[in-house]
């Protein structure tokens, strides 16, 4: 049982703490329930992970027994589009030094048994616009993108505000405070009976056998015309029903029932009633947490690099366009990186962004047409994932036309 009211009173505490620190606006300090607007808890068994929102808008993450995390709703790289509001716009009264300065300075008192930010230099990020100096300042342990830096923080240069900050490094946490406070707000059940496992049909979430039948064929023919390696398991017989799910599909996909079929070999496939629009073999790489993996899990996938994504990214397109996505369209979205390995690692993660967006705001926040995970040892598309349903029309035909 989890003693709510108790785990808040103890959130507003820290973040009362965190704001003689860290300067936020009184309107964006939340004090009790009422202030607040959404709030999400996580691991109270563990280490006490809360998600607090308050009603202008302010974010407050709590991890480990402190504020971890924290966003202004005036973040340039957090939450604006393409048109910035003019509250964000002005002049600066602090150099890049002096916010380099100040970010030290605040990580310093944020730090419980040090600041590994002082040993480490900074990347800085500005937005490009005399008018809008916002900075962001990020301290990398890696020149791997896998690897999390040990902190990041978001200065407004207009007044030395901090208006996102998220700490990485266990220097800035209290594990034992986390402990504590676990303690004292949650109360275990007692323990339940072993779930039996999952049959195919037995619920609304579950597909039948009858469906995975009608779905598979779909599934090879998607993979047929896009040179996907389905594997060796295609039957009933060898799904994996845990993980294998229906639901009603959300945006951005469109309304229907969505489907993810899993194989006991770890290859799955996801579709729209019937329309496949994602395949997934059994050795990819960006699945799950992968951003929380450890340096060991990156150790698989390491290798000789043979092809570069680029090329792999051209190929997919021309074989996109021969099942008859036209061109033009086509080139509405363009393949960047979203994250490739490094220290050997031979696989990439490549989106396909919006044309018009890209350079114009972060990535994250751009529409996406498809994604696709390729080895470049093999040339092989390990995952893929396409949103834009337009490029899907092919699929309508059973075989491929001669062209």
């Amino acid at each position: 049982m989890l003693d709510t009211n108790q785990l808040l009173s103890i959130a507003f505490s820290l973040i009362a703490n965190f704001t003689n620190v860290v300067h936020v606006p009184p309107q964006g300090v939340p004090h009790s329930r009422a202030d607040l607007t959404r709030i999400g808890i996580i691991n109270p068994t563990t280490r006490f992970d809360l998600w607090m929102v308050q009603r202008e808008g302010y974010e407050y993450w709590i991890r480990d027994g402190v504020v971890q995390g924290y966003a202004s709703p005036d973040s340039f790289f957090r939450g604006q589009g393409l048109d910035v509001p003019d509250r964000l716009r002005g002049r600066p009264t602090l150099s890049s030094n002096q916010v380099v300065e100040l970010a030290i300075g605040i990580l310093s008192r944020l730090g419980k048994t040090g600041n590994p930010a002082e040993k480490i230099r900074p990347t800085v990020k500005t937005t490009g616009q005399a008018d809008l100096p916002f900075y962001r300042l990020r301290w990398p342990v890696s020149p791997d993108p896998l690897i999390a830096p040990v902190a990041e923080v978001e200065i407004d240069a207009r007044d030395g505000s901090v208006v996102a900050i998220e700490l990485r490094a266990p220097e800035y946490y209290d594990p034992a405070f986390a402990r504590e406070i676990s303690n004292r707000v949650y109360t275990p059940p007692p323990p339940r009976p072993r779930k039996p496992p999952k049959k195919p049909g037995q619920d609304q979430w579950t597909p039948t056998t009858n469906d995975v039948q009608v779905l598979v064929p779909g599934w090879l023919n998607f993979c047929k015309r896009l040179g996907l390696d389905p594997g060796n398991q295609t039957n009933v017989a060898e799904v994996d029903w845990e993980p294998t799910f229906k639901t009603q599909a959300s945006p951005p996909l469109p309304p229907g029932v969505q489907y993810k079929i899993q194989f006991r070999n770890g290859c799955s496939f996801n579709c729209v009633d019937q329309r496949v629009f994602g395949h997934k073999c059994g050795d990819a790489a960006f699945v799950g947490a992968w951003a929380d993996k450890p340096p060991d899990y990156w150790t698989n996938f390491v290798g000789k690099s043979t092809r570069k994504w680029q090329d792999l990214a051209a190929e997919l397109n021309a074989r996109l366009v021969s099942l008859g996505v036209e061109s033009k369209y086509l080139r509405q979205y363009t393949p960047d990186t979203y994250v490739a390995g490094s220290g050997g690692v031979n696989r990439v993660l490549v989106d396909w962004y919006e044309s018009k967006s890209l350079g114009k705001m972060d990535k994250d926040r751009i529409k996406k047409g498809l994604w696709a995970e390729f080895d470049l040892a093999t040339g092989q598309i390990k995952n893929l994932l396409i949103f834009d349903f337009n490029l899907l029309k092919w699929e309508e035909e059973r075989e491929p036309k001669d062209r």
